[in-house]
């Protein structure tokens, strides 16, 4: 019975909600990419009954409140008819948001605001002489969200209750009566793609003086293991996350100190053994000898990171030293270039490592295309495949050990002195002030050193790497 009590009370909210939208009002402040904005008449301070809304609606939400008329045909089965084929069915829902009070920001069109909300969601079977109620959802609820430029968060507490249509219930006698009614509270995060980010740290009044750059993305890996025949050869797909932040410390009016912190962490689809979050600091001394446009800027920089993977024989560390010079060579055209010495040691010998790598790197402006980028690397020391128990592998190995990344592919992680060279091509694609998409392709061959005494052939092996990644800076 105290279900019942709802229906009328959602009938009435949701029609005095729908027929009362006042006229549109000219919106000076500005709108974020949703659409959602504020009048210049509730744009700061707190207002009663603000008639906008500071959370953007969920465009792909069924349960959104939101009036709409839909038309489905196909196949839908039930218990009165298991074919389902050929079925027409009349999607309505009739909803909106009233606000009950904002208390303001500190930039206009932000702030903190309650809501009350209804909506009234039915389904009908279109194909039936009377188009027979199937189902339809009573949802009455209270959001309560908060903006802060490009940042919204939302919390709704709300009831809802769901009820099959009377004449859907006449069709059979296995169909039950099941007033299905509960009560439950969702929690959404928002931030748009267009780089507001954060200004500031919202529990301080102190400016955010140090941004934050955060970056995640997916790669198709089509060698993961390194491998140089069919066998031996295994791809993946992996999702990826990085966040870094920087501190610069004045020395001198040439020189300065740059810190920075990285944290950095890969998932892998299939082989989750390589999956690892790395963590880490580089300190970086910088000299440039005058404020000239193409004057160059030369560094030392050391760094070091710990790993920890979902292979027990890969975790551990990595650091290194080096060397670097950058300079802006037109307005369009920028080069970095970079020597560097690098350790590592894992809980495996065969991932105790010694490298050295060039590294020469090309960016040209494409106003605001973007960036176009070209990257090449040469590394000669300690490289790791991974492959059968074969002779070729045995006799180039320095050591071995079975790998535990890849269960069941009866694969050994070898250690041995190489060639390495790294090709990347890629496009920065700017999609506001602080944020933008990344397009790369990244080609690394191979070659071992040394070969042993008996003729096998090519010893190289190829590894392709295809990634997109969606950055931005808070």
């Amino acid at each position: 019975m105290a279900d019942r009590l709802w229906y009328p009370l959602v009938v009435a909210l949701v029609a005095v909600l729908v027929p009362d939208a006042a006229p549109a009002r000219a919106q000076t402040v500005d709108a974020p990419r949703c659409g959602t904005g504020v009048h210049e008449s509730e744009a700061t301070g707190t207002v009663g009954f603000p008639e906008d809304q500071i959370f953007c609606p969920l465009i792909a939400d069924p349960k959104e409140a939101r009036s709409f008329v839909s038309y489905l045909h196909g196949t839908f089965r039930s218990l009165d008819d298991p074919s389902g084929e050929g079925t027409s069915i009349a999607s309505v829902g009739v909803g909106d948001t009233f606000g009950l009070f904002r208390i303001g920001g500190p930039d206009p069109g932000e702030g903190i605001q309650l809501d009350v909300m209804g909506s009234i969601f039915a389904q009908f079977d279109i194909g039936t002489p009377s188009n027979d109620l199937i189902n339809a959802d009573y949802i009455l609820g209270f959001p309560l969200t908060f903006r802060r430029a490009g940042f919204s968060f939302r919390a709704k507490l709300y009831h809802q209750s769901s009820h099959l249509g009377d004449e859907y219930l006449l069709r059979s006698d296995e169909i039950v009566r099941e007033n299905l009614s509960f009560e439950s509270i969702e929690f959404l995060v928002s931030q748009e793609l267009d780089g507001k980010g954060w200004p500031y740290v919202p529990w301080t009044s102190r400016p955010l003086t140090y941004g934050i750059n955060v970056d995640g993305g997916f790669t198709y890996d089509d060698n993961v293991t390194r491998g140089r025949d069919s066998d031996e050869i295994l791809h993946d797909k992996i999702y990826s996350i990085n966040a870094r932040t920087s501190r610069t410390f004045n020395i001198n009016d040439n020189t300065r100190a740059v810190v920075t912190g990285l944290l950095n962490g890969e998932a892998f689809h299939t082989y989750t053994g390589l999956a690892h979050v790395s963590g880490g600091l580089q300190a970086e001394v910088q000299y440039r000898g005058s404020a000239d446009f193409n004057a160059v800027t030369y560094a030392a920089f050391a760094r070091g990171f710990l790993d920890g993977y979902n292979s027990h024989l890969r975790d551990g560390g990595r650091w290194g030293v080096g060397l670097s010079a950058r300079s802006s060579v037109t307005d369009r055209i920028d080069l970095y270039g970079e020597l560097s010495a690098n350790w590592r040691r894992a809980n495996s010998d065969v991932w105790n490592l010694t490298d050295y790598v060039a590294r020469l790197n090309v960016d040209y402006s494409l106003g605001r295309v973007g960036t176009f980028y070209f990257a090449g690397e040469y590394h000669r020391g300690d490289t790791v495949a991974d492959g059968k128990k074969s002779l070729v592998n045995l006799s180039i190995a320095e050591v071995f050990v079975r790998d535990d990344a890849f269960p069941g592919k009866d694969l050994f992680a070898y250690r041995f002195d190489g060639r390495t060279w790294v090709g990347t091509v890629g496009l920065n694609f700017p999609l506001g002030q602080r944020d933008s998409i990344d397009f790369s392709y990244r080609r690394v061959t191979t070659n071992p050193v040394s070969r042993p005494s008996f003729d096998t052939g090519s010893l190289r092996y190829f590894d392709n790497q295809y990634t997109v990644l969606y950055l931005i800076r808070f």
